[in-house]
C-alpha cells in the first residue's frame, strides 16, 4: 500500500510539473530591446538593420520602428521580440497603433527557431494587420516560399485597436482578430507539418520598403501545454496500471 501511495504521489509531481506555462507581458518596464532583452522574460529580440529604429517599450506600451525590414521570401531583416515554447500553445497581443506608411505591417507568429540565425530555415506563420490598406490576414512561409491570406479588411488604419491571437494544437493553426478582446473572428486555419514542436512565437513587425514602419503594442500574452517525455507518459502509464491492480484487489 506504501509503494501505491508514493507512486501516486510521484504521478502527481509529474503532473504538476507540467502545469500550464504562462507569460504576459504589459510593457511597464523600461527596455531597450536593441540592447537584450534583460529582465524583460522573453527570450530574444532580433532584428533591425536600420540603426536609426527603436525597440522599446515604456509606460504600458512597446513601440517599434523598422526601416527596410522584411520577413518575406527568405528574409528575416525585420523586427521580432521572441520567447521559445514546446507543444500546443495560444497567444494574443494588442496592437494599438500601426503607421499607414505603405507596407506597414505587424503582429504576431510562431518560426523554426533558426529565422534568427545567419542561415535560417525562412519558416513561419504569422497574423498581421497592414496599416496602409486596414489588411488584416495570415503569412505562411515554408523554406522561403511565401503565401498570404487577407479575408478582411478593417476600418481607421493606423490608428485602430486590434486583438490579434494565434493557437496551436499539433500542426495545426488557427488564427484570429478581435476590436474587444471579447469576440473574436476566425481569420485562417493552416496546417504547419514543416514547424518543429518547439518554436520561436511573439511579435513581428516589418516595413517591407524604405518607409519607416512605427508600431506601438499595449501587451503581448501567451499560454503552453508542454509536450509530456516519453518517460512521464511511461510513468503516468504505470500509475494507471498499478492503480487497475489495486481496484481488482479489492
Amino acid at each position: 500500500m506504501k509503494k501505491f501511495f508514493t507512486l501516486v504521489a510521484l504521478i502527481a509531481s509529474q503532473i504538476v510539473s507540467l502545469a500550464q506555462f504562462s507569460f504576459t507581458a504589459d510593457f511597464n518596464q523600461n527596455q531597450d530591446f536593441t540592447q537584450g532583452v534583460g529582465a524583460a522574460g522573453w527570450l530574444g529580440a532580433y532584428g533591425g538593420n536600420n540603426p536609426s529604429s527603436t525597440f522599446e517599450s515604456s509606460g504600458g506600451q512597446l513601440t517599434v520602428s523598422d526601416t527596410g525590414g522584411h520577413w518575406e521570401n527568405s528574409l528575416n531583416s525585420g523586427h521580432l521580440l521572441y520567447l521559445s515554447l514546446t507543444g500546443d500553445f495560444t497567444m494574443e497581443c494588442l496592437l494599438n497603433s500601426l503607421s499607414s506608411s505603405t507596407y506597414a505591417t505587424a503582429g504576431i507568429g510562431a518560426f523554426d527557431p533558426s529565422i534568427t540565425s545567419g542561415s535560417p530555415t525562412v519558416t513561419w506563420i504569422g497574423a498581421y494587420y497592414k496599416g496602409f490598406d486596414g489588411e488584416v490576414g495570415t503569412r505562411t512561409e515554408v523554406n522561403g516560399s511565401l503565401s498570404d491570406y487577407y479575408p478582411y479588411n478593417l476600418p481607421d488604419s493606423g490608428s485602430l485597436s486590434l486583438y490579434l491571437e494565434m493557437t496551436r494544437v499539433g500542426d495545426d493553426f488557427t488564427q484570429y482578430y478581435s476590436l474587444d478582446g471579447t469576440d473574436f473572428t476566425e481569420i485562417n486555419r493552416v496546417t504547419m507539418s514543416s514547424l518543429p514542436e518547439t518554436l520561436d512565437v511573439g511579435i513581428w513587425v516589418g516595413s517591407y520598403s524604405g518607409n519607416t514602419t512605427t508600431a506601438v503594442l499595449d501587451s503581448f500574452s501567451v499560454s503552453a501545454t508542454p509536450t509530456p517525455e516519453p518517460g512521464t507518459i511511461a510513468l503516468a502509464g504505470a500509475g494507471i496500471a498499478c492503480l487497475l491492480a489495486f481496484r481488482r484487489q479489492k
